[in-house]
């Protein structure tokens, strides 16, 4: 007989997440390699570097189990030492690792939504109480920071999880009330930045580390679209970063995504090209998309909210032209998709696929 899991990892449901999934678009009829995938938030310039120099990484042997030399280059880009780095295999395994550390039966974690859904699993699978506060449609999906402070003072949760700018729908907190946030908690706040680089002017989170019980949380996945290959860090106190080293499993970060870490990091003004097509392609969609008689939401992130009345048709209707779009059913928002930031030509063809999913009657202005 197979013996059963654990109570917590079986009332557990998995994740749904935005990116291609070969075997969906086969069934569709549509060809895997040739699909524009509005779905996945990352970085539409690509990789910043010629992935050919991966090569130089060696396979046959272990990769550093500490990273050094990638968390010795992150620490000099955010002016922090190596002690307060700690390099994981993509954002998703650095929410866990944070969980199995920090949280056990019975404690509580506090999560603004509608957010990324790993948090909630994260906690839960570590039996942990999940608080939500959810910001409502009508203050444009803006957290109410009063009803926060609220809810820590009620709860007094080990763990509080903010995405900054917020992923779907691309607010983003202002230092004061990220300031707030860290002096009501009794734990550590998670400020997870997988998009900050796409914001125009963000506020320096690294100047809030000082508070001891903060978390920073970036992805370079996003950052460098590394998407295959998985790379993320967590800036914060040093024992903070000890712990989550006593709970990762040995080698979590492969040597090809160490070297592409480390080469990524050499680009200079590799960033800031990829705001300005951020920028550049996120206002032809907007424009278009208005122009067609949808309502873009406001976001400072590389992505946006928009509702269409069935997001889960409206993505059906455009996977049959070929493009896929993330719809929003698993964060609560059953009548939204959201659209990421792709280069300019991309963007036209969506543009014109919506035209046609219009006129077909698939979806329909929300008014």
């Amino acid at each position: 007989m197979v013996p059963r899991p654990r109570p917590e990892v079986e009332a557990v449901d998995l994740c749904a997440h935005g990116g291609v999934r070969p075997a969906e678009l086969r069934s569709h009829g549509v060809d895997p390699d040739s699909v524009l995938d509005f779905s996945s938030n990352t970085n539409p310039l690509g990789p910043p570097f010629d992935p050919a120099e991966l090569l130089a990484a060696s396979v046959e042997r272990y990769p550093d189990p500490s990273a050094e030399e990638l968390r010795y280059a992150l620490a000099r880009v955010h002016s922090v030492t190596p002690e307060h780095v700690f390099a994981g295999n993509g954002a998703a395994e650095l929410i866990r690792l944070l969980a199995i550390a920090y949280l056990a039966p019975g404690d509580r974690a506090l999560v603004l939504e509608p957010t990324f859904g790993e948090y909630a699993l994260s906690c839960r699978l570590m039996g942990a109480t999940v608080v939500a506060c959810r910001a409502a449609a009508e203050r444009g999906f803006a957290p109410d920071v009063g009803e926060v402070l609220a809810l820590i003072g009620r709860h007094r949760p080990r763990l509080v999880f903010v995405c900054q700018p917020n992923n779907p729908t691309g607010h983003y907190l202002d230092r004061n009330e990220v300031s707030a946030i860290l002096e009501a908690a009794p734990g550590l706040v998670v400020l997870d930045e997988a998009y900050v680089n796409f914001v125009e002017d963000a506020w320096p989170s690294t100047s809030l580390l000082p508070a001891g019980n903060l978390v920073i949380l970036r992805s370079m996945t996003k950052d460098c679209a590394l998407a295959g290959l998985r790379l993320g860090y967590v800036l914060a106190a040093p024992e903070v970063v000890r712990a989550l080293a006593r709970a990762a499993p040995p080698w979590n970060v492969n040597a090809l995504a160490q070297r592409a870490g480390v080469l990524a990091l050499k680009n200079a003004g590799y960033l800031e090209r990829s705001r300005r097509l951020v920028r550049e392609a996120l206002g032809l969609l907007r424009e278009g998309l208005e122009t067609l008689g949808l309502r873009p939401l406001p976001s400072r992130a590389n992505f946006f909210l928009v509702e269409v009345g069935d997001g889960r048709g409206f993505r059906e209707a455009l996977l049959r032209r070929g493009i896929l779009v993330r719809d929003c059913a698993s964060f609560g928002l059953p009548s939204y998709v959201r659209l990421a930031a792709r280069p300019v030509e991309e963007c036209r063809r969506l543009l014109a696929a919506v035209a046609g999913v219009l006129r077909g009657g698939a979806a329909s202005p929300v008014r």
